[in-house]
């Protein structure tokens, strides 16, 4: 078997019954059996990603980090992967592969729901869990149990595998949240969630400033200089990288017209978006997506 070719298995299964929310209001009981219900996809593969190349997470997915080390840039920030990190990534994550040793390795969990649910879907937000040995020996069983059931198509153990593997992460991640945020600044915890936030927004991006200062309940000035002295660049400045990345990402890997990803991104025209993709990459969005398709 080629050891650079993922190995790529496949399971449809519907009707997961429980809920890994615990208790759950009345008036929400039928909303979130529906979503939970969904017929989704789970891959579990192992794969060598391409380096240095930016990619935006199209379906949700959890990650096992299973060997070697990496640095990757994950919504614009840096991490140190190794062995034992567990991540949870929601749709629209950004990350670049800076640097990673040979031996790096991972499993992926993909989840193929729809992107309305998603966003609404709780183990979904991002986080990125170190884990201890024993933690880690345990999650790890899961991917395996679930290699050895998808083999054998025993679907209804892959749903209830699945169930249990997404409650334990829940609450691994309700326990190291309370631990991680004590080492960040209530700035930083800003600066992480307006990131998230950007990179959410699937349908349409906001580009007014004082959108995201008033979603955070900030003053327009404050929650700039903040952003601005965390991370160099102020809130004008994030909506136009994550605008730029974001069309990129698009330009490559959907059939987006110029005009429906204009749309997407917050644009008053197709040809105003035109103006500022040419100026940042000093060629036109339709070149650029025809020079990738001719590599491709």
């Amino acid at each position: 078997m080629d050891k650079n070719k993922p190995d790529i298995l496949e399971v449809s299964y519907s009707l997961m019954k429980k809920i890994v929310y615990g208790e759950t209001p009345d008036n929400e009981t039928n909303y979130i059996s529906n979503w939970v219900s969904l017929i989704m996809n789970a891959n579990l593969y192992r794969e060598n990603m391409p380096f240095r190349q930016l990619f935006r997470i199209q379906n949700p997915q959890i990650v096992l980090i299973t060997g070697g080390t990496a640095t990757y840039s994950i919504n614009y920030i840096k991490h140190e992967l190794k062995q034992g990190v567990l991540l949870s990534l929601p749709i629209g994550t950004m990350f670049t592969i800076q640097q990673k040793s040979q031996d790096f390795n991972m499993h992926i969990l993909d989840f193929d729901i729809p992107k309305h649910m998603s966003q609404n879907f709780f183990l979904f937000q991002l986080d990125i869990l170190k884990l201890n040995t024993h933690t880690y020996s345990r999650i790890k069983k899961y991917f395996s149990l679930l290699y050895d059931c998808i083999k054998e198509e025993r679907k209804d153990s892959v749903e209830h595998i699945i169930f249990a593997l997404l409650y334990d992460i829940k609450q691994l991640g309700e326990e190291c949240n309370k631990t991680m945020q004590i080492h960040q600044t209530s700035s930083e915890i800003l600066f992480n969630k307006f990131i998230q936030l950007l990179l959410s927004d699937q349908d349409r991006l906001h580009r007014k400033p004082h959108f995201y200062a008033d979603y955070f309940a900030k003053s327009p000035n404050y929650f700039s200089n903040t952003i601005k002295r965390i991370s160099g660049l102020n809130v004008t400045g994030w909506i136009s990288r994550v605008s730029l990345d974001s069309a990129k990402s698009l330009l490559m890997e959907t059939d987006l017209s110029i005009n429906e990803i204009s749309q997407k991104l917050g644009y008053a025209s197709s040809a105003s978006f035109c103006r500022f993709f040419k100026k940042e990459e000093c060629v036109s969005p339709t070149d650029f997506r025809n020079t990738h398709n001719d590599i491709e």
